[in-house]
């Protein structure tokens, strides 16, 4: 079904624990240079320390500072330069990586070195693994320093953003059930709390019918109905479940595949939908993607810990679909060979933030040579859209790689991809153990610490897929039309700024700066809320249990509502006049098909914005957004995009080269950056965030 997952791993937000970098260029450090790195640092935390105290002689009395240094070694270095190091709390806690987590820490070394793995900063070369006896290079060293920096967090020169936020780190608590915490977090969880005040205010109060209180009430009982649905189970796709199971060849498959697609809205193998054109902005053009795995790329080069919790999560998913023990195993590990031979063509996280990587044009016929066994025609038909002489294909090596695989002699495990597909798409809606097997999964991969309540579920379904019925309420309830021409100026002011800074650079002609100038001036504000909402729900009927209302059958009648809107939109002109959010989402972007910065009402609150507060409060807080999107204009992305949404090269030759070497500085200098000990940056995947980051602070 088209409706947004809760599921975090289903929103690749794996995090890769790499290794301790080689980075290009680095040295083993010897022991002179590692003693007096730690002299220059240590002197404001351990005032009076000297190189004599960091540095010991050997036997024959001499120094020889000319000797590298081996990780363990350097670490006795580092626990002599700092003395007592403080214990590690909060953030620092949850990220330490402790004596216990590395199996190869020999025995002289668990006393000597108790101090610094209490303290937390210790990574490893690869996942569980020190290395105690590598020599260290400089970088590392340099890492083990800044961790020293993190922990006492008390000098700004050292570590800036620890120090300013040492209290927020070391106090704020990620709230059971939720991944993070922060600021954007603080926020939502303040903008969700409205909204079960709206839901709570339905749910409590009678409604006439066919009103949004009335479908908002209905809905969320249906939701938190977890008895009915738990004896109901799977009965709402038993009927598919017993069809795939019949299925004896790949031509039988294929016609599954346009049933289930038609009946019920979920699409296994292949699907279109609408984007926009990215030569034409104001045209819909027709994307295309096949069967891709559940996870990231990255994912199958995760630990086997990770995989083995996969592979356990797939198994319980075809148990619950009436699999026995020892089919399910079987099939879920062949499952898993399957779709890591996928995931090896697929693009990674960081080609498929590249647009021009992520979306390659391709005549219609292509499609229909690419995949022969599949009508087009019906597909198409069951997204709710027609033919179009061009389609823009998602992840090409991926979809090419699927048309490759899709044949009788992968019959059993395209049976079981169709199965998971259905069992992973609709289980969130049916009984409480497919939320159990999600959570079970979640704990591995991402460290949950809690399962989602049914209410909560309730309020993040509403909101993914009611927000028409939603919006207006919380609009009304909690923004005002103040505020929004006050952050409309604020924005316009900003944009000031940025064609002055424009006029101002040394590397750019002047040609170019017109227009760059130009798409600034053509950039479309989107603040607070849209001046008319969505009605399509209007049409959509909500039934609460006692009138035979489901959690799934309500889902499956907005869902094909959808599809009818996909029919309607295609041949129309594109609306640059919606939105991609709800007001009540906590965020902001960018969008450069449409060249325009949305910020919706939720994040224009305290202690981000706030009416009361004065011109350069506003700009510490807010303005830093809003010229962070901004920028987003000129990142490595949006500036392939011109003033009025078309991905068309605007700039003179020489100034692209010039903007592709300053990229190039920006990636190199993030690059290795740590996250969090043995989590280092990728300078490319992250080079549009960074540059939007630096250009607000410029800004």
């Amino acid at each position: 079904m088209n409706i947004k997952k809760t599921t975090a791993f289903l929103l690749c937000i794996i995090m890769i624990l790499a290794s301790l970098p080689s980075f290009a260029g680095d040295s083993y450090a010897n022991r002179g240079e590692v003693a007096t790195m730690l002299l220059q640092a240590a002197d404001f935390y351990n005032p009076g320390v000297v190189k004599t105290d960091i540095i010991k002689g050997y036997e024959d009395g001499q120094l020889h500072e000319e000797k590298n240094v081996t990780r363990a070694e350097a670490l006795v270095m580092l626990s002599r330069a700092f003395g007592v190091l403080p214990e590690p709390v909060g953030h620092n806690k949850r990220v330490a990586l402790t004596a216990g987590d590395f199996t190869d820490i020999p025995n002289w070394a668990e006393k000597e070195l108790a101090p610094v793995f209490n303290s937390g900063i210790v990574a490893g070369t690869s996942n569980g693994v020190f290395s105690p006896n590598n020599n260290v290079t400089k970088r590392q060293m340099e890492l083990f320093i800044e961790r020293v920096y993190s922990l006492y967090a008390t000098n700004q020169k050292d570590d800036f953003y620890a120090t300013v936020n040492k209290d927020a780190l070391e106090n704020m608590e990620i709230i059971p059930g939720n991944l993070t915490a922060g600021t954007l977090e603080n926020i939502q969880i303040e903008s969700v709390s409205k909204v079960e005040s709206i839901i709570s205010d339905a749910v409590s109060s009678g409604n006439s019918r066919n009103t949004n209180k009335q479908k908002i009430a209905d809905f969320y009982k249906c939701i938190v109905d977890e008895n009915s649905r738990n004896k109901k189970g799977i009965a709402p796709i038993k009927p598919y479940l017993d069809k795939i199971d019949s299925a004896k060849n790949i031509s039988e498959l294929t016609q599954l595949e346009y049933t289930i697609s038609e009946e019920i809205c979920v699409s296994s193998f292949l699907g279109f939908s609408l984007g926009i054109d990215l030569d034409d902005s104001t045209k819909y053009v027709l994307c295309f993607s096949g069967m891709s795995p559940l996870m990231n790329k990255e994912f199958y080069f995760e630990s086997q810990e990770k995989h083995s919790a996969y592979i356990t999560y797939l198994e319980t998913l075809l148990k619950l679909s009436g699999e026995s023990a020892e089919d399910a195993s079987l099939h879920a590990r062949k499952y898993f060979e399957f779709e890591k031979t996928l995931a090896t063509s697929m693009l990674s996280t960081q080609d498929r933030n590249d647009l021009e990587k992520l979306y390659t044009e391709v005549p219609f016929g292509k499609l229909v040579y690419m995949y022969p066994d599949f009508d087009m025609d019906k597909v198409l038909a069951f997204s709710g859209l027609s033919k179009a002489e061009k389609v823009l294909v998602l992840d090409k090596p991926l979809t090419a790689k699927f048309a490759e695989v899709y044949n009788q002699s992968n019959f059993a495990e395209l049976r079981t991809a169709m199965k998971l597909s259905l069992l992973v798409s609709c289980g969130y809606m049916l009984n409480e153990e497919f939320k159990d097997a999600e959570y079970n999964l979640e704990k591995v991969v991402v460290g949950a610490i809690k399962k989602r309540s049914s209410h909560q579920d309730a309020i993040t379904a509403i909101q993914n897929v009611m927000g028409e019925c939603l919006s207006e309420i919380y609009v009304e309830k909690y923004f005002d039309e103040e505020s929004k021409k006050d952050v409309e100026n604020l924005t316009r002011d900003i944009i000031e700024v940025f064609k002055k800074r424009i006029d101002n650079l040394s590397w750019m002609s002047e040609s170019t700066k017109e227009k760059a100038k130009l798409k600034l001036s053509c950039l479309r504000l989107k603040i607070g809320y849209p001046d008319s909402m969505d009605t399509y729900l209007d049409e959509v009927e909500i039934l609460p249990p006692e009138k035979g209302g489901t959690y799934f059958a309500n889902i499956l009648a907005i869902s094909k509502k959808q599809r009818e809107q996909y029919k309607y939109a295609q041949f129309g002109r594109v609306n640059k006049d919606s939105w991609g959010v709800a007001p009540y989402t906590a965020n902001a972007y960018y969008n450069p098909s449409l060249n325009e910065i949305v910020l919706p009402a939720a994040i224009l609150q305290p202690p981000l914005y706030d009416k009361k507060a004065g011109y350069e409060e506003k700009l510490g807080g807010i303005g830093y957004v809003i010229a962070h999107e901004i920028t987003h204009c000129f990142d490595n992305n949006g500036a392939k995009f011109d003033e009025y949404g078309n991905m068309n090269n605007w700039w003179s030759e020489e100034d692209y080269r010039a903007f592709e070497l300053l990229c190039k500085d920006v990636a190199d200098f993030f690059d290795g950056e740590e996250a969090i000990p043995a989590v280092q940056n990728n300078g490319q995947l992250t080079l549009n965030e960074n540059i939007a980051d630096l250009g607000s602070v410029a800004c």
